[in-house]
């Protein structure tokens, strides 16, 4: 779903509830084949995502935004080139909440770039790291967490759990897409 606004400006919408997307297929040049590629709002709810190449769910640019609620995103494959694998991903001023979902099998569970997210009652399993956050981004754990993000900081409920990552958190700057949702 790409960030072109239709009649009036507004940006497009999805609402997926109970549905299974897997095993998606990198383009011709071997680079793509995420999961759910959002440019504008998307409402994710008691689905899968599995098996999908460079990102399971991506939510990029300024304005778009997503609830993943009571979905699982998993074993998302590195691209040809070895780059990406991430399960869940907000990018370039994406708002995010991520709430009572597991995130498992990725190279990174959650990642944010210049976005805001709440991360919310949810696992974050198996992962190379659990959860990086990086431009400017403050990651933070409170007992409770507000409905909607706040911009600039990534909320982490402390109902969340992070088990079995090789780390909790990522440190420094990481390979993230700079465009992921096509035009």
């Amino acid at each position: 779903m790409n960030d072109r606004r239709g009649d009036g400006g507004v940006l497009p919408e999805a609402f997926l509830s109970r549905v299974v997307i897997r095993d998606t297929l990198p383009a011709a040049d071997g680079h793509g084949g995420a999961g759910v590629a959002c440019g504008g709002r998307l409402t994710l709810v008691s689905s899968l995502v599995t098996n999908s190449r460079e990102l399971g769910v991506v939510i990029g640019n300024p304005g778009s935004s997503a609830v993943v609620k009571g979905s699982v995103v998993t074993n998302t494959a590195v691209a040809t080139d070895g780059r990406f694998g991430h399960g869940v991903v907000g990018l370039n001023g994406a708002s995010v909440v991520i709430d009572d979902t597991e995130v498992a099998g990725n190279q990174i569970g959650i990642a944010f770039d210049r976005s805001a997210a709440v991360v919310r009652s949810s696992l974050v399993r198996g992962n190379q790291v659990g959860i990086h956050v990086q431009g400017g981004v403050a990651l933070e754990e409170a007992a409770s967490v507000p409905d909607a993000p706040v911009e600039g900081r990534v909320l982490v409920s402390q109902s969340s759990q992070f088990v079995g990552n090789q780390a909790r958190t990522g440190t420094g700057v990481v390979p993230l897409p700079s465009n992921p949702v096509p035009k």
